[in-house]
């Protein structure tokens, strides 16, 4: 990570005044180091969980601060208050709508996994089994479009005959509905990763169905019921850190994850049992410890008590004060193998007491000017590389073809002509024509120009 030095900006003031607290340079110092993504592998990330009794509400403000800059590059990061939400799903929205928005200085996650699953969680069908289905299709491919039926439709239109506008009336049938069922199906290569990607996930055994719409329909407001909450929430988070993963892949083909040199945080305030936060923090423990899969997602959260038990940090031999920050995490880091093995509630928590209250004037323990930025990507990863490569390579294949033309287009035979024969001989033409549709030159009878030796006529 680079810092930069802002000459404006707050300095982590409220109306109320600034706040920090014991060990915030620590803990600020821990977040930075996370956040930097190194070129040469992937870094497992923990979920940082601070306990302070009772919360200062300013406390998440104090380390999101650096992250929110003016220039043109930032750290992908998003905030929600667990205080207030209704569930899992709810914290799970506001943080993809936050992470998609173009303000990071990158291409923000498209979530199209994530998103599909919350679309089918949100149709509700009123009607029997059957008809439900047919209903669930019919919403479906208008929430994906009607590939070629406008298309189709304005051809159709147009067409002179009454035979043409049967034959493309049959087509805009056939042929937009062929496209919906081999996408939904998951079976073409690059088409419908998404659906591919549900029907060989782990949660809610999606094999039990015969088909997508048959599983898609068992998502669905209405049958939900019948379905394992824990399994939905689980699906829906790892459906959300899918995305990511694909976001953050690097491709040698796909330049733009070699561009995201800061992996992404998420703040969430005042996590605690009573509400969405400990089942958010929890799903994410679980579905990281049973896919056994990367995701590059920081989490760091406050609360009154440790989780996921909800024990008094007083009461907690693995909570580590705030100040000791970097050799918590290292701990921690070398005992994540073996606690991934065997798949313990707090594999991926990371606890760190912060002392009760917020200690006004130590701001001198942290700097109040100090902006994290990403750090730049590699030089071959510039969006101004693929334009000078095609242009590097336009130009090259420009001056080839001319330089081909001059010294060959005057021999040049033609396409089709069993009885021409043209060659380069030194820088003469030589060869022979027994067809009238290609001479020489456009001079005698014979076609032969002042670069040609003497040969036989063209007859």
């Amino acid at each position: 990570m680079g810092d930069e030095h802002a000459a404006q900006g707050q300095a982590g003031t409220t109306d109320s005044g600034p706040v920090s607290f014991v060990g915030a340079k620590d803990v600020l110092r821990l977040i930075e180091s996370l956040l930097a993504r190194p070129r040469d592998h992937e870094t497992d990330l923990p979920m940082v969980c601070l306990v302070q009794r009772p919360v200062d509400a300013r406390l998440l403000s104090l380390l999101a601060r650096p992250l929110s800059t003016d220039g043109p590059r930032q750290v992908p990061h998003a905030r929600v208050d667990a205080t207030g939400a209704r569930g899992v799903r709810e914290l799970l929205r506001a943080l993809a709508e936050q992470l998609s928005t173009e303000r990071f200085g990158v291409r923000p996650p498209r979530f199209r996994h994530y998103l599909l699953v919350d679309w089918l969680m949100n149709q509700r069908l009123e009607r029997s089994a059957d008809a439900a289905r047919a209903e669930l299709v019919r919403r479906l491919r208008d929430h994906l479009g009607r590939w070629g039926e406008e298309l189709l439709s304005e051809a159709g239109a147009q067409a002179p005959g009454i035979a043409q506008r049967l034959l493309l009336g049959v087509f805009r049938r056939l042929v937009p509905a062929a496209v919906f069922r081999a996408r939904i199906s998951g079976r073409i290569p690059g088409v419908g990763r998404e659906f591919r990607w549900l029907m060989h996930q782990q949660y809610l055994a999606p094999r039990q169905s015969r088909s997508f719409i048959g599983f898609a329909q068992r998502l669905t407001t209405n049958a939900r019921a019948g379905e394992s909450a824990e399994q939905v929430e689980k699906l829906l988070v790892h459906a959300f850190l899918e995305d990511l993963r694909r976001a953050y892949r690097r491709r040698p083909w796909r330049m733009e994850g070699w561009r995201r040199t800061a992996y992404p945080v998420v703040f969430v305030d005042g996590a605690e049992r009573d509400n969405p936060g400990y089942p958010l923090l929890a799903r994410v423990n679980e579905v990281r410890n049973e896919s056994g899969r990367f995701d590059p997602l920081l989490v760091v959260c406050t609360g009154t008590r440790v989780p996921p038990d909800g024990l008094p940090a007083e009461d907690d031999d693995t909570v580590a004060p705030s100040v000791d920050a970097e050799e918590a995490y290292l701990r921690w880091r070398n005992r994540l193998p073996h606690a991934r093995a065997k798949q313990r509630r707090r594999t991926w928590y990371l606890p760190l007491a912060v002392p009760g209250g917020a200690a006004r004037g130590r701001l001198a323990d942290v700097d109040p000017f100090r902006v994290v930025v990403p750090d730049r990507p590699p030089w071959w990863a510039g969006r101004a590389l693929p334009v000078a490569l095609c242009l590097v390579l336009l130009a090259a294949l420009t001056g080839w073809s001319a330089q081909w033309a001059r010294g060959h287009w005057h021999c040049f035979g033609g396409f089709g002509h069993d009885r021409v024969a043209v060659r380069l001989v030194g820088d003469e033409c030589v060869g022979f024509s027994d067809s009238t549709s290609y001479l020489f030159s456009p001079g005698g009878r014979s076609g032969c120009t002042a670069s040609c030796p003497a040969g036989p006529p063209s007859r």
